[in-house]
């Protein structure tokens, strides 16, 4: 039987996931040694630490790491099953399991939702349910409770497939030092709305 090889996109998302981790422990010693906020500076100095690291854990050049992190063709992705393995496994220790999910179409499609996305996707429905839950008891004629009862819907497979996308979007590209502060407030802003809050 053949040795599990990770595909290009899974190797991907966790070792995005790695490279983050390094980068918030960087930013936690940064903070300790300074006692202050870090500037966006200091914040874009750890994500190249962090993939620096991961560089040196791997014997790869920091250079090497970056394309892995940003390649899109399987060409420039490692060809050694054992690395990617290496990388597959200990990411999953950061990110969680690949969660399978039914589509649209009722076909299972395979996911990666990661640790974050899985908080934020149980925190939304929550806070839906808990909302709808409140409408239907305080609704004061049997209309205004069937229109309570089809209130705040648990995200469909495609809204937490969608959520997940961009959330590991955003965690690649901090990976590899690229601008993300207005992207982030409108992933916060989406997700308050998401959860029956207002955004801005």
């Amino acid at each position: 039987m053949p040795e599990w090889n990770p595909s290009d996109t899974l190797f991907r998302n966790r070792l995005a996931y790695i490279i983050n981790a390094e980068a918030s422990r960087e930013r936690v010693r940064m903070r300790a040694a300074s006692g202050r906020q870090l500037t966006d500076a200091q914040v874009r100095r750890s994500q190249q630490i962090g993939l620096g690291r991961v560089a040196d854990q791997y014997n790869r050049s920091r250079e090497t790491v970056r394309r892995w992190l940003g390649a899109q063709d399987s060409r420039q992705q490692p060809r050694s099953a054992a690395l990617r393995r290496s990388v597959a496994n200990r990411g999953r220790r950061l990110s969680g399991p690949t969660v399978a999910r039914r589509g649209a179409a009722g076909r299972f499609t395979t996911a990666l939702v990661d640790a974050r996305a899985r908080r934020a996707i149980e925190s939304i429905n929550a806070r839906r349910a808990e909302l709808r839950a409140t409408a239907v008891r305080t609704s004061t004629n049997p209309r205004q409770r069937r229109a309570a009862e089809m209130m705040g819907q648990p995200l469909t497979a495609e809204e937490e497939q969608d959520l997940d996308r961009r959330l590991r979007n955003l965690q690649r590209d901090d990976a590899l030092g690229r601008p993300t502060s207005e992207r982030w407030v409108q992933f916060r802003d989406d997700y308050r709305t998401m959860s029956g809050g207002r955004g801005g």
